[in-house]
């Protein structure tokens, strides 16, 4: 070994030295207080409040969805409710789609039991006389109508006294209205909530 070689190894020696006592005497002194500052956090009651506040924030969107979703099913359940509502919106859907209605009729309102209590049901009979065409067009308007319904019967029938595209079509219909729990308007309507 040269000099030089000599020279340069010792040199590689107190590099490795002063990095090591800077390193014993700056940086780990800083990260053993940087461990003890996180665990001091983790278990300081402000956590604790942080983690509350986040849960009461879900806990208040849910609510707010809860709400939401029960007005939706309030607004859909009138026309069960409200008979007439659901007759009137039947006479201008046949209407916009160029459907006439031979028949339109009501069965009386039952009220269920068991696991349905608050629900009551309506039933109608509507029949109308139009194209496939048109049937199908007021078909869809009627699955999309403001309405918690379900199509129970359908009977298409050609009839040799109408005209050649024409048919005859007999829906039976169930409305529903889902009472909602007076309990969550009276303590949500003063609350704020998203709509």
């Amino acid at each position: 070994m040269n000099q030089h070689d000599k020279q340069f190894a010792l040199e590689v020696i107190v590099a490795v030295l002063l990095c090591a006592g800077v390193w014993h005497l700056f940086i780990s002194p800083s990260v053993q207080k940087h461990d003890e500052l996180k665990a001091d956090i983790g278990s300081s009651p402000l956590v604790n409040i942080i983690h509350d506040r986040e849960a009461f924030q879900e806990a208040t969107h849910r609510a707010n969805a809860a709400y939401t979703r029960a007005k939706w099913i309030q607004h859909r359940s009138e026309p069960a409710r409200n008979t007439a509502l659901m007759h009137t919106q039947i006479k201008e859907m046949a209407k916009q789609h160029s459907v006439m209605i031979f028949d339109i009729s009501l069965t009386p309102t039952s009220a269920a039991r068991g696991p349905l209590k608050g629900t009551q049901t309506s039933a109608f009979t509507v029949g109308l006389v139009g194209s496939y065409q048109r049937i199908a067009s007021f078909l869809k308007d009627l699955s999309h109508a403001e309405a918690l319904l379900r199509m129970t019967s359908l009977r298409i029938v050609t009839d040799p006294n109408l005209a050649s595209p024409q048919v005859r079509v007999t829906l039976q219909l169930q409305l529903f209205s889902i009472a909602a729990p007076d309990l969550l308007f009276s303590k949500m309507e003063d609350q704020p909530h998203d709509e």
